[in-house]
């Protein structure tokens, strides 16, 4: 694919719709100025300027879905509390429907406050509920997922641990997506991963990868194909490794391809890898194999490392980007 074929697709992603399931998270932000030490304790005291809240989770994906000019369907389920009216306002302001999401009354919203002095994070709080939904919600949500299914062949899957996803529910979705041809990706962490056995992708980054395997990397990643093809064996699907400013290594079938990383001034990594499951579906779903998707999923990524906060990528970013593009080679 040269970079006008690549251009095209991205263009084409005003047409694609894509569902996105998982936990939805408030990502708050606290801007300010140290100026001096607390004469309380030996900590510094921010000088607050400005506070504002971003997407984050499951509803990020969807953000730089939207971002990108696609029509994410957001399924997951917030609390009824205060954090719940923000991220639906927030969900309204970026032109991302409601009508996917459920409300489990009791439930905590999942909100993590940052609070940033020049450029640096000085202390991050959560608030958050990790317990299972209840039946209740999963009945519903299987529901939900039944209309937000209708009509899509690709869906990306946001599992932070929060309770949203439990076993039966990644055994539904999975079953579904398998009997009606629907490609299921997911990101989720360590300690899900064995819920995704069978899933078209997952996509673990360097660390998880490591964890999961029991491997240390060698010298220049010369045992990264043996780490991936363990990985594959292990879930029974393709795999996506996210080596951060080292690029992506991606195990399609018996294909293995190193995607380079696209330069970038590194100044914040949160959010990035919801920005590159984004460009992934929305590749998959323009019709893209997995490793041009994984490509697509890299650039965009590229671009919101260079942003502070959670962020998203536009389009005219993604195809900026896509005219730096060098075409990857397999690598085996």
């Amino acid at each position: 694919m040269n970079e006008a074929e690549l251009i095209k697709m991205i263009r084409q992603f005003d047409r694609q719709k894509v569902a996105v399931i998982g936990d939805l998270i408030l990502d708050e932000y606290i801007w300010g100025k140290v100026e001096r030490i607390s004469p309380e304790a030996p900590v510094p005291v921010v000088k607050v300027e400005e506070v504002n809240c971003r997407l984050g989770g499951a509803a990020n994906v969807a953000h730089n879905i939207a971002a990108l000019g696609g029509q994410a369907r957001l399924v997951g389920v917030v609390g009824d509390d205060k954090n719940a009216e923000r991220i639906l306002a927030a969900l309204a302001r970026n032109g991302i429907s409601r009508d996917f999401l459920a409300v489990e009354s009791g439930r905590t919203t999942t909100i993590k406050t940052r609070v940033v002095a020049m450029n640096h994070q000085i202390v991050r709080f959560d608030q958050e509920d990790t317990k299972d939904i209840i039946k209740a919600t999963e009945n519903n949500l299987k529901k939900i997922l039944e209309k937000a299914l209708k009509g899509v062949n690709v869906v990306a899957i946001a599992d932070y641990a929060k309770g949203l996803i439990t076993d039966s529910l990644a055994k539904w979705i999975l079953s579904y997506c398998a009997s009606h041809s629907i490609k299921a990706v997911a990101d989720p962490t360590p300690s899900t991963f064995y819920k995704y056995r069978n899933c078209y992708a997952i996509k673990p980054n360097k660390k998880e990868a490591a964890e999961i395997t029991g491997r240390a990397y060698g010298a220049d990643y010369q045992n990264l194909k043996l780490i991936g093809e363990e990985l594959k064996k292990k879930f029974k699907s393709n795999i996506i490794v996210t080596l951060g400013e080292d690029g992506m290594v991606v195990f399609e079938g018996e294909r293995y391809a190193k995607l380079a990383a696209h330069p970038s001034e590194v100044f914040d990594v949160s959010g990035a890898g919801d920005t590159a499951l984004a460009g992934i579906a929305l590749s998959l779903s323009a019709g893209a194999s997995l490793v041009r998707a994984a490509s697509v999923g890299n650039m965009a990524s590229s671009v919101v490392v260079a942003k502070l906060g959670t962020s998203a990528c536009g389009q005219a970013e993604l195809v900026a980007k896509a005219k730096e593009y060098e075409k990857s080679s397999f690598l085996g």
